[in-house]
């Protein structure tokens, strides 16, 4: 019986592209990954500048084909993974590629991975987050790439600390915007108003199919009434029960994709658990979020002008001043306070974005309208994101071309 000497650490003889790749390769042979770890693994690779896809060899390996080889040769036989030519001289000084273990792993587990998977489950998550923290643990395990040690190390930790983060921006965005804003949005001409028909059968009455038809304004008027006597504060109460009373509220503003970046969590009280208590028990307690402006870095540049701009920031209670050119200086950052209910604020954390259409009511109240996406604390846009799909440039030799372009006997020109 022929004893087979096990792997060891990639040579550091090597350069690092080599080291890596050769790491990339065992792990993938030796782990044997099945098809759902096998894509998370492949998709990594790829959003982090590696080239997967079938090995030039594969294509029915068979035993006979693979003997008078060694083990190295076999794994780079059977390998979905290498490296172009312009990434074999990374980390050197001449290099058009950076290497960031950590910004790659925050890129593809707040961007690429949610947008890719969807995270219907938690064991979604886990699988992402465990399959990534495993070959974390194997590139340190096997020192491959020593100069990066801590990098790996920050990687892997973000790995078992983003797990959380990832299942709760997924809830959120399944959850929000909850009864007030959809309230709000029912009352005062947003997305919602359009939903409800009291007139329109919208399923068969043997479905057994209940769907989402928007709230009646009634239902509307007390979802938002019990909130604001409930969660908002003595002056906004104040402003708002004037207007209502009036009937002279409405909407002021509207920002479509609005971010903001959570910055204080006022959990539901005692005091409003109780108020529900006794006076609803068919509506959700609300509590409160307070968020600072955030811009989506992947979304297009606000057209404003100068003076637009400051007067945005103005009406936002923000203390700041601009000048004709609208750099602005010393001052605050607008606040924005949203009421959420209860079982929703349990998926919010401080630091996750959230993009968002939202509106403002003349008695000074925020809300929104249709949440479009929620981000991780860690959120971080990348490059790579523009490569998705990228292919390599080809020169074409134009008499080649011309040549190509002309039907042969067997086919018929086009009209």
């Amino acid at each position: 019986m022929t004893l087979i000497k096990p792997f060891s650490k990639p040579s550091a003889d090597l350069d690092l592209s080599s080291r890596i790749l050769t790491a990339i390769q065992r792990f993938e042979r030796r782990r044997k990954l099945n098809s759902e770890r096998r894509d998370v693994f492949l998709t990594y690779l790829s959003y982090g500048g590696v080239t997967t896809g079938p090995n030039m060899f594969q294509g029915g390996n068979k035993k006979p084909d693979l003997e008078g080889m060694d083990k190295s040769e076999i794994v780079e036989t059977l390998a979905q993974t290498s490296l172009t030519d312009d990434k074999y001289n990374i980390g050197k000084d001449t290099s058009l590629w950076a290497v960031d273990f950590e910004g790659v792993m925050k890129g593809f587990l707040s961007r690429r991975a949610p947008y890719y998977y969807g995270f219907e489950i938690r064991a979604q998550v886990d699988t992402v987050t465990q399959v990534l923290s495993n070959f974390m643990n194997y590139l340190l395990h096997h020192d491959v790439c020593p100069e990066y040690a801590a990098e790996v190390l920050a990687a892997r930790n973000l790995c078992q600390a983003a797990n959380a983060e990832i299942w709760a921006c997924a809830e959120a965005q399944r959850w929000l915007p909850g009864d007030f804003n959809i309230a709000c949005s029912t009352l005062f001409d947003g997305s919602y108003s359009k939903l409800y028909d009291g007139t329109t059968t919208w399923m068969p009455e043997d479905s057994g199919i209940k769907g989402f038809v928007g709230m009646t304004g009634d239902i509307a008027r007390e979802v938002v009434k019990f909130a604001i006597a409930g969660a908002a504060s003595e002056e906004v109460y104040q402003a708002w029960y004037k207007m209502a009373t009036k009937g002279t509220i409405e909407t002021v503003e509207v920002r479509q994709a609005a971010g903001f970046e959570i910055t204080a969590i006022d959990k539901v009280d005692e005091d409003t658990k109780a108020f529900y208590r006794e006076q609803s028990t068919e509506y959700r307690p609300v509590g409160r979020i307070r968020a600072k402006p955030w811009r989506n870095p992947e979304g297009p540049p606000e057209d404003l002008t100068a003076k637009e701009k400051v007067a945005q920031l103005t009406e936002a209670g923000n203390d700041k001043t601009g000048d004709s050119e609208g750099n602005i200086t010393n001052a605050a950052e607008p606040v924005y306070e949203f009421f959420i209910e209860e079982v929703i604020l349990q998926h919010l954390f401080v630091g996750m974005k959230i993009e968002a259409t939202i509106r403002k009511l003349n008695c000074g109240i925020w809300f929104f309208d249709e949440v479009l996406r929620a981000f991780c604390s860690f959120d971080t846009y990348l490059c790579n994101e523009l490569m998705i799909g990228w292919k390599e440039p080809r020169a074409i030799d134009s008499a080649t071309a011309e040549l190509d372009d002309e039907p042969d006997g067997n086919e018929q020109a086009e009209g």
